[in-house]
This record gives structure tokens, sequence and C-alpha cells, in this order.
């Protein structure tokens, strides 16, 4: 049986050939579209990274953490960052001269400090936040000292 030729027709509603478009899996769209409201941050469409995380609002938010002696750890949870990516800020921040950096060493005198507020019956965690240290530290300077004692 002879094969049928099949007549090419020239249909006025079809639409012209376009350039050759990257399919776009709709899923991918639609989580991509969440994360944006969830986060409520813009997104840089051709490389699909964070223009800018450190908003003014945050950057503020992490100065008076900072200030107020709150640990990084903490810090990052309250501005939804990374714990590493608070770091650098954090870092940024010092190198600039915005914020002060906190003190390694405790002095004689600020052990006393500690140890008058101990005996005075104050906890550790409050102790922590007048001295603008962390509690382990504190805990560590009174061990010290039971352990001197002995």
């Amino acid at each position: 049986m002879p094969k049928a030729k099949i007549k090419k027709m020239n249909l006025p509603d079809a639409p012209s050939p376009t350039k050759a478009v990257r399919y776009k899996d709709p899923r991918e769209i639609e989580r991509q579209k969440r994360i944006q409201e969830h986060n409520n941050i813009n997104f840089d469409k051709s490389r699909d990274k964070r223009l800018c995380f450190w908003d003014s609002a945050r950057v503020a938010r992490l100065r008076r953490m900072w200030e107020e002696g709150y640990p990084v750890k903490y810090i990052a949870r309250e501005c939804g960052a990374d714990l590493v990516v608070c770091q650098n800020r954090i870092t940024y921040e010092i190198n600039c001269g915005r914020l002060e950096p906190r003190q390694t060493r405790i002095s004689p005198e600020e052990k006393e400090r500690i140890y008058r507020l101990y005996d005075a019956g104050v906890k550790i965690p409050q102790i922590a936040k007048d001295m603008k240290r962390s509690a382990y530290r504190v805990q560590k300077v009174l061990k010290e000292r039971k352990n001197n004692e002995s």
C-alpha cells in the first residue's frame, strides 16, 4: 500500500517558532517562591542567591545583643543566621569599629567582683549578664577558686 502524502498546512493562528526555552520545573519555581515569601528576602534570579541577608534591622539586632553580652550562638539563632555567618558579620563589625571586641581574660578585680556577687547569693547567669561574660566563664572562675581553696 502506498504511503499517504501529508499536506503541510499554513495556519494563520499558529504561533511562530520562538527561541528555545530552557525548561524550568514548576515545582522548583513554586519552592523558590515559598522560600522567598518565608524569608521575605529578594533573590538574584540569575544566580539564585540572596542579594543581602544582613539588612539594617538584623544588623541593629546583632549589635544590640552583642553589646548586651549574649553569646554568638544565641545571637545567630535570633537573627536567623548560621553560626559561621553570624561570627563573620561580628568580625566585620569589630574590624570596622562599630562594635567593641569582648574581653578575653578576666582581671583579678573582675574575679573579686564575681566572688563577692556569688557569696552574696547572686545566681551565676545573673553574674554573667552583669559582667558581660558567659555563664561558663563565670562558673570556671568559681571552680578555679574552689580548687585553690582545697
